[in-house]
Order: structure tokens, then sequence, then C-alpha cells
């Protein structure tokens, strides 16, 4: 990880209210804490269209994890003043509720306290996906992310055998600004990372979903947060498609692509001349298709031999989970007779 002492230190304790709304001032109601690549953008999308919910503009601004951003202006873990925060909703309706979809949350050692620290009262949402199903898609993503918080390992098996040297601040990519990224073991902790946020927020206002059920039922999952957060539960928003993983076929590109979706650099005044005149929903749709024009998709598959070695090295992470959820997810997720054990 990044330092915890100092950076947590350096955000100003009390944090600017949002959307001054006659007399009251709003504060974000509901934080999609992740997990990344669990489906937590298609639910952000679903979530958006409803016509009493704002989602930030960028989807991830990671204001609560200061032990993930920086100060340099590039990539999506830019350290935000509270001004900037308060930016990322300026597109909010007069009654509509805010929403960050910052999934570094979970991972961040920081976020939960801070969250609460903002606004007790606030839903917490998470989505949790199969750990090696997770690891391998989050490294195609890793590699077609911007070098600032990018992978430069082509094979998932590489890159994990990496891992211990890296968190000695070795065979860090170049240009890297986020190492905390690229330690992927720590990625699939789930117990402690939810764990984090059982720990100050009551258990009413956490909801915690399985990847593979809302695939399957995501029109449920979608009413139930509706319900958590307090607006109405039987609108329908239009199908959406979840995130493919994939590798990236022109990286300079790509980051010039991500620099003006989230206004950094060079790009911010671009970001803002099209901000004032194209729709959220439009832009969002625009730059998502020209990122997913310069993607190579992943093959998707693990070699089997790696896959039961991953299985049996997080069989105690998913039976401690397990236990949080009140779930058995050693048979759910096929870990009961992984590496010859017996449930």
């Amino acid at each position: 990880m990044n330092s915890e002492s100092g950076a947590a230190a350096s955000r100003p304790a009390a944090i600017k209210p949002l959307c001054r709304e006659a007399d009251e001032m709003k504060k974000v109601e509901l934080f999609v804490v992740g997990n990344s690549k669990s489906g937590t953008s298609a639910l952000c999308d679903y979530l958006d269209q409803h016509p009493d919910l704002c989602l930030s503009d960028p989807k991830e601004p990671n204001y609560f994890a200061d032990d993930f951003t920086h100060a340099f202006p590039e990539g999506a873990f830019y350290r935000l003043s509270p001004s900037e925060y308060e930016r990322c909703y300026e597109r909010a309706t007069p009654g509509q509720k805010l929403v960050d979809g910052s999934a570094c949350y979970l991972y961040s050692h920081v976020a939960a306290q801070a969250i609460y620290d903002y606004n007790p009262d606030a839903r917490i949402v998470a989505i949790f996906r199969e750990p090696v199903d997770f690891l391998l898609s989050y490294h195609l993503q890793m590699l077609r992310n911007v070098a600032a918080e990018g992978e430069v390992i082509r094979e998932l098996g590489d890159a994990l055998a990496a891992e211990a040297d890296r968190k000695e601040g070795k065979r860090i990519p170049a240009g890297c600004r986020v190492p905390a990224m690229l330690f992927y073991r720590d990625r699939i902790r789930y117990a402690e990372q939810l764990q984090r946020f059982i720990d100050v927020f009551p258990s009413e206002n956490i909801r915690v979903y399985l990847y593979d059920e809302f695939r399957s039922d995501n029109a449920a999952v979608v009413r139930d947060v509706y319900s958590l957060v307090g607006v109405e539960p039987d609108f329908h928003p239009s199908r959406t498609e979840v995130n493919q993983a994939s590798r990236t076929r022109a990286p300079r590109l790509a980051r010039a692509v991500q620099d003006l979706a989230h206004g950094r650099g060079a790009m911010g005044g671009l970001n803002k001349a099209i901000k004032s005149v194209v729709p959220t929903a439009m832009r969002r749709r625009v730059l998502g298709s020209v990122t997913d024009s310069l993607a190579v998709a992943g093959k998707g598959e693990i070699d089997a031999a790696l896959r039961e070695q991953l299985m049996t090295e997080f069989r105690q992470d998913v039976v401690e989970f397990g236990e949080i959820l009140g779930r058995d997810l050693l048979e759910h997720w096929g870990y009961a007779t992984v590496g010859g054990a017996v449930k």
C-alpha cells in the first residue's frame, strides 16, 4: 500500500457538503465500493438511469481512498480537492440522491472510516466474484490501464510471482503511481475488505451481492439497491453491457482517452469544454466506444494447473468470507473439494 498515515491526515476533517438545494446541503448517500471487474460498472449505469439518482462524473472519483490517490495529474487516482469532488456532481438536479461508484474503496484501508466520518448514514453496496475468475479479469484490466496504474507483465502467473518483489519496491512498472494496484493477492482478501465496512456501518446500511447472482438476475439486485437508497424500486432501466476484460492495442492513445474522461493533465480544458455541450450519457458512450475500439479482448481463460493452485491457496479466504456472509461459498464457488480437501 501507499503510505496510509500522512496521506489520510492531509484530508480536511470536514468535507464540504455537495449540491446546495434550498437551505439544505446534500451529501453523497450511496457508495458502490467494489469489487472491480464484478459488475459494478453495469450496476452504476443502472443506478444512473434512475431519475432520482445522480452518479459521480467520473464514476470513480476515489476521493476517500487516500492510501491509493496521488498528487500527479494523471490517471484515475489523482487526489481531488473538496471542490473538485463537489464538481463530480455538478449535473445533479434538485431532489436527486448522489452516488459514488469508486471500486477501490473496498481495497482501501482508510475509505470505510472516511466515508462514515463524512456521512454515517451512507448506504454501502459491494459485489464479489469468485477469486480466480476475478484475478484473471482484473489482471487483464491492469494490462489495459494507463502506465500510472497499469501492468506490463503479460501472464497472470508471472504477475503473481512478481508480487513479493513489488511489495519491496522492485519490478514496479516505469511511471506506475499506484503500485498497490498490482498486489493481486490483496485484492481477494474479501473478508478483511468487507469487515472494514461492517465495523463502522450498521448492517441495515450494507448490501452484499455475488457476481454470478447479479449476472443471472440483475433486475432483482437493482430493485434491492433502489429500495436501499430510498428511491422508486419499480423503475426499469434499459439493459447495459458489463465491461469485458481486455488488453489495449495503443497504450498512449488509451491514456489520452482516459485523461480526457477524467479531465486530467493537458486534457483538462478539453474535458470541461466537452462537458458544457455534450450530455453525460452520450459522452460516456462515445468515450467507452473509443476505449473499446482500442482494446484487444483477453483470452478469458487460465491454465488448469494454475487455477487449481490458486483455488487451493485462496480456499481459506473463501471460508472466512463465507462465514461473514453466513453462506457456504466453498460449495457455491466450487472450492469444496479443491486440492483434495473435504468440506
